[in-house]
């Protein structure tokens, strides 16, 4: 009798168990879609692009010194001269390595050649739930 009595009480257990599951997952997914709705949707990091486009132009915020631009003339990497000047590169936009062909053809045949700033950005989401 005590026996029956065990596995009765292992097969109640086991049977309660199972039949709780459902309220328990539940209510973690709630709490979790919760936490997840409390962070950030996305990360984004945006980084300036260093390396030097094929044609490029360079913005500064003032005009040169005549002793930075006898500098930059004899300079064999002017790229690097004005960038440590603090000037930002432009690129030509039809350049850019993924411009749309239209655009790059609508460009060429106007004969104007916009300048675009170029960054690299990184997207990421760590959520979960939609």
């Amino acid at each position: 009798m005590a026996a029956v009595s065990g596995v009765l009480g292992a097969l109640g257990g086991a049977l309660l168990a199972y039949v709780m599951i459902g309220p328990s997952v539940t209510k973690e997914n709630d709490s979790n879609k919760a936490y997840d709705a409390s962070q950030p949707p996305f990360t984004v990091s945006v980084q300036p692009e260093r390396s030097e486009p094929r044609e490029w132009a360079m913005v500064l915020d003032r005009t040169l010194t005549d002793d930075e631009v006898r500098k930059m003339k004899s300079s064999p990497d002017v790229f690097a001269y004005l960038k440590s000047l603090g000037g930002r590169p432009l690129a030509y936009a039809p350049m850019l390595e993924h411009a749309p062909k239209r655009y790059i053809e609508e460009q060429s045949s106007s004969g104007r050649m916009e300048f675009s700033d170029t960054f690299k950005m990184t997207v990421l989401s760590t959520r979960q739930y939609r």
